[in-house]
């Protein structure tokens, strides 16, 4: 099984991109793409405990539920009709669970289920849109990519209602930087590994790809900023980018595609 490991801060399109890459590899690749989202389950596990302490929760009671949810394992259920985890609240209240140690905890549990059944299953590439996937996977990384996007930029593509740009603007900044600090597990960007590279546009993907060094398990990282980027060429630079990484460690891609 091949692994593409999506990173980076909140709100850099690491979602978008995920599904993209899903849906134009899967009628490339001779075998089963599957994406996994880890930010759905720390939405799972924080809707479940609203539905027990309500939406504004004091840290102790949210706490305290989440050590209930995780027992229970109910969040680790992806087959039940969870309803709509994109809204405001999953956002807030995941921003919320993601800070405490149990919920890390829970995450790598996450890690192993998921990689585990995607053995299971034979699957050919999996694709995990999560924070610091380097440290909890093992296997054939063709791609190691670190999103990136300026606060401006993402609250843009974010669409708020006029007059709200201002109070989204200062929950974003708030995320990033909760998730810089974290004691647990803090962000854990390409600075700290050797040598990234930086995509910008479509245009720097052969150049890049010529210089990558493939090595199992830890490839350089790419250090996407697609901040100036519109989302058609967005997709087009990552799409690309991820078909020459998974030539180039032998993922097996049609032909007819390279």
């Amino acid at each position: 099984m091949f692994l593409e490991l999506l990173d980076g801060p909140s709100k850099t399109a690491k979602t978008s991109i995920g599904r993209h890459l899903k849906n134009v590899l899967q009628s490339e690749i001779k075998g089963e793409v599957r994406l996994a989202i880890a930010g759905e389950f720390f939405r799972r596990m924080a809707m479940l405990c609203v539905e027990e302490v309500g939406d504004d929760p004091s840290s102790e009671d949210l706490q305290q539920q989440l050590t209930r949810v995780i027992a229970t394992e109910d969040a680790f259920d992806e087959g039940r009709k969870w309803g709509d985890l994109q809204t405001e609240l999953a956002d807030t209240m995941s921003s919320r669970v993601g800070s405490y140690g149990e919920a890390q905890e829970a995450m790598g549990v996450w890690y192993d289920r998921t990689t585990t059944r995607a053995h299971a299953d034979d699957v050919e590439l999996l694709i995990i849109d999560a924070r610091n996937p380097r440290l909890h996977v093992e296997g054939v990384v063709a791609l190691d990519l670190f999103l990136d996007c300026d606060i401006d930029t993402a609250v843009r593509r974010m669409s708020p209602p006029v007059g709200q740009e201002s109070q989204l603007r200062r929950k974003l900044i708030e995320r990033r930087r909760s998730d810089e600090v974290r004691p647990d597990l803090p962000m854990q960007g390409p600075r700290f590994d050797a040598v990234p590279y930086t995509l910008y546009t479509p245009d720097y993907v052969d150049e890049i790809v010529a210089s990558m060094n493939h090595v199992p398990n830890r490839p350089a990282p790419v250090y996407f900023d697609n901040s100036e980027l519109a989302l058609v060429p967005m997709l087009e630079a990552a799409t690309l980018l991820s078909r020459a990484a998974l030539t180039a460690v032998g993922c097996g891609i049609m032909a007819s595609n390279v």
